[in-house]
């Protein structure tokens, strides 16, 4: 879901959407109905396009349409898809820290693209868990390699050092990028003691 109030809280006035019914043309082509939440790194998509909250700031003009535990999925007036970051701190113990606002993708095809890859790359990853720790390893590297590759080739310049993409293939290289449950999960669930 959307927080309204944390986007606020950033200086963004927000226009909360109004619903409304769909052609079928636009049925048709409502590409939000195809996104896939990945609640383990909190990936949520709204599914039509009046479930967007349009947002202004300064000269930034756009869009929320989803959301991560980075931040904020915004497409701005011209087209382009950036994260309006939500915790600009995060991965600090890495050395990492967050702009307010980065371009992730050219457009909305472009990012759809870029995340069914990585998501494609999660998954395969996902059901190589009972392959030995050896071959695991090597798989992953292969398959980050793989997924840089495909990802540049969707949208050249996605994948550099400090941007969303290359962000969370380092993440997934260097095993930050939950796949699984993570401890504090079955802590929380009681199944453990931390």
């Amino acid at each position: 879901m959307i927080n309204i109030e944390f986007l606020r809280s950033q200086g963004y006035i927000t226009i909360e959407p109004v619903k409304r019914k769909m052609t079928h043309e636009e049925v048709r082509f409502n590409l939000y109905g195809y996104f896939e939440h990945y609640p383990k790194f909190d990936f949520w998509f709204v599914q039509y396009p009046d479930e967007r909250v349009e947002v202004s700031r300064d000269n930034i003009e756009g869009n929320v349409f989803g959301k991560c535990k980075l931040g904020y999925f915004l497409e701005d007036i011209n087209g382009v898809i950036r994260l309006i970051a939500a915790d600009k701190n995060f991965g600090e113990d890495e050395g990492l820290t967050l702009p307010d606002l980065i371009q992730i993708n050219k457009d909305i095809q472009k990012f759809y693209k870029c995340y069914m890859v990585f998501l494609a790359a999660v998954y395969y990853l996902k059901s190589q868990i009972f392959d030995s720790n050896e071959f695991y390893m090597i798989n992953l590297e292969k398959t980050c390699k793989d997924l840089q590759r495909r990802l540049a080739q969707i949208n050249d310049n996605c994948v550099s050092d400090d941007s969303f993409w290359g962000l969370l293939i380092y993440m997934l290289e260097d095993s930050y990028f939950p796949i699984s449950l993570h401890l504090w999960d079955y802590t929380q669930a009681g199944k453990i003691d931390y």
